[in-house]
């Protein structure tokens, strides 16, 4: 492993060769490793690329994230994430050590209760100093618990709004987390979250359907024009691909040059219409530089279209469009397929994507 090369060979797509790297590292396809890998394969990385080589094929989990929260901006947000979790599990903690001791100040008062009722039973009115001494005695006792009570439930309100607080900070960090920087769409790490949540209610996948979308030849241009071009072509295409994008469903930046629309309510024909519409827009974007007249267009996209229901779970899922995505590449790019039988082989060998 220590002189293996990370870069993008034709337009097969990098996700096989991410997968197989991590296999032969022996770590889980979880985002988090399936990004920072997928980066040193895309090339636009070399420093990464080349620590990623001298682990010579053994590195540990924590030798993965401590490479990524210093080399990739994405994982930097984990530790953001992280760090809220914590505050939010200390002020729980804290609430709920608050709520122990007021349990066993109640449970004391309790206790002193029962006592006198079952000494006044037994004293009946034979002797009213004492009854008049016991009744003092639970007077100061309920003030006590009360005094208490009142602390208590001041603590408690104050704890719950530094709570709220640290929850609105872990919720502005997780969007910022689930968000690819560079097209502001949702990312790998968001991607993911929804396909497992796809499938994990019965019925959800009813009406869902996986839209998996290449641009073609992308390396290409990239190549010809440099990676600050491929960044704003990228850019574009995503906002293009947004606007074609109905309410209720989500499409996300899965990694270099793909993206995928999960949709929710939308049957064959809407769903298969939506790839069409997506295909074409890009198709008839113009992509020109106004300064110098550089036409980098035109571009196109190939698409995978598989419905949630001919999928076991969101691996399956996934597997099943890749092979679609690639079959239509294999077709001649620029054309929307979807998933019915797909010749064995065709895929782009997705697998271990989801745990």
């Amino acid at each position: 492993m220590a002189n293996a090369k990370y870069t993008v060979k034709g337009d097969s797509g990098i996700g096989p060769r991410v997968l197989q790297t991590l296999s032969d590292m022996n770590l889980s396809a979880i985002p988090r490793n399936y990004e920072l890998v997928y980066e040193a394969h895309s090339g636009n990385n070399p420093e990464l690329a080349r620590a990623l080589a001298k682990f010579d094929g053994n590195p540990t989990q924590a030798d993965l994230d401590h490479l990524g929260e210093t080399a990739l901006e994405g994982h930097n947000r984990f530790s953001m994430v992280r760090s809220a979790q914590k505050k939010m599990s200390s002020q729980l903690e804290s609430v709920l050590g608050l709520l122990r001791r007021e349990q066993q100040s109640l449970g004391a008062y309790g206790s002193i209760l029962e006592k006198a009722q079952d000494q006044i039973g037994a004293l009946a009115a034979t002797d009213s100093n004492l009854l008049r001494a016991m009744v003092s005695t639970l007077s100061e006792a309920t003030d006590e618990t009360m005094d208490k009570g009142k602390a208590i439930a001041d603590s408690v309100t104050a704890h719950s709004i530094e709570i709220e607080d640290v929850r609105q900070e872990l919720e502005t960090y997780k969007r910022i987390a689930n968000t690819d920087k560079l097209t502001r769409l949702a990312n790998r790490r968001a991607f993911d979250e929804i396909m497992a949540d796809l499938f994990a209610m019965p019925g959800r996948t009813a009406d869902a359907t996986l839209i998996l979308i290449d641009i073609d030849h992308f390396k290409h241009l990239n190549d010809s024009y440099g990676h600050p071009v491929g960044d704003r072509v990228l850019s574009i295409l995503a906002s293009v691909m947004r606007n074609q994008t109905p309410h209720g469903c989500v499409l996300a930046r899965t990694g270099g040059e793909e993206f995928a629309i999960v949709t929710n309510g939308l049957d064959e024909e809407a769903s298969d219409a939506l790839a069409e519409s997506v295909r074409r827009a890009v198709e008839t974007t113009p992509l020109q530089n106004r300064k110098t007249g550089t036409n980098y267009g035109p571009v196109t996209v190939s698409l995978g279209v598989c419905a949630g229901t001919l999928a076991r779970d969101a691996e399956d899922l996934y597997r099943k469009c890749d092979a679609t995505l690639y079959a239509a590449k294999a077709e001649g790019r620029n054309r929307v397929r979807r998933y019915r039988h797909v010749p064995h082989g065709a895929s782009g060998g997705a697998r271990t994507m989801y745990r």
